[in-house]
């Protein structure tokens, strides 16, 4: 958000770790931009089983052709948060929210119709986010219109214990299916057990 300072830091980090812990990925670039998760041996997810699990389409340069997708998550009815690589060009400033779509409701990419599709009416990207680093990597999307689908409870900044270094946890997604990024990407919404990794390991 645009509004920083280090209790708006907390809290970010906070709802980041809240979301990897209940079960659904850190957002991360599925394509264009560099670096993220992939689901690397991951199995289909059960249809309905992560109904907050938003695809992302951003349109750079607002072609109508998307440029890259990323995985999101609905936090609140109007709200999806994702990484703030995937909302920012590669300059790291903001992308039009009018060249945002996100998609809910399946776990097909083919089977998106224009009834899974909500725009985006503001785009919030944390204000010390580092393009080099990706510190501070996350944005909040606000859609145009609230969306029917079940958002996830935000662990609180009290409940450290749920993101401890090697509690196991569940990533989603349609990103990569190979180490390094070489593989397709998965169609299919696709789900594997990793460990969460400390913040040493991390840095």
């Amino acid at each position: 958000m645009r509004e920083g300072g280090p209790g708006a830091a907390r809290a970010w980090f906070a709802l980041i770790a809240a979301l990897v812990t209940l079960g659904v990925a850190v957002p991360a670039a599925q394509s264009s931009p560099p670096g993220g998760p992939t689901i690397v041996n991951g199995e289909p997810a059960a249809r309905g089983e992560y109904p907050a699990q938003s695809f992302l389409e951003f349109d750079l340069d607002e072609d109508g052709e998307w440029d890259w997708f990323c995985g999101g998550t609905l936090v609140a009815p109007t709200k999806i948060l994702t990484a703030a690589h995937c909302a920012t060009d590669f300059f790291g400033d903001e992308l039009p929210a009018a060249g945002v779509t996100a998609y809910m409701g399946e776990n097909n990419r083919d089977d998106f119709t224009p009834s899974h599709a909500y725009g985006i009416s503001d785009i919030e990207v944390h204000s010390d986010f580092d393009t080099n680093t990706f510190v501070n990597d996350v944005a909040m999307l606000t859609l145009s219109s609230g969306a029917p689908h079940q958002p996830l409870r935000v662990i609180g900044a009290g409940e450290s214990s749920k993101w401890a270094a090697g509690t196991s946890s569940t990533i989603v997604g349609w990103g990569t299916t190979a180490q390094g990024g070489g593989g397709a990407d998965s169609n299919e919404l696709l789900e594997a057990q990793v460990p969460i990794v400390s913040d040493a390991n991390c840095s």
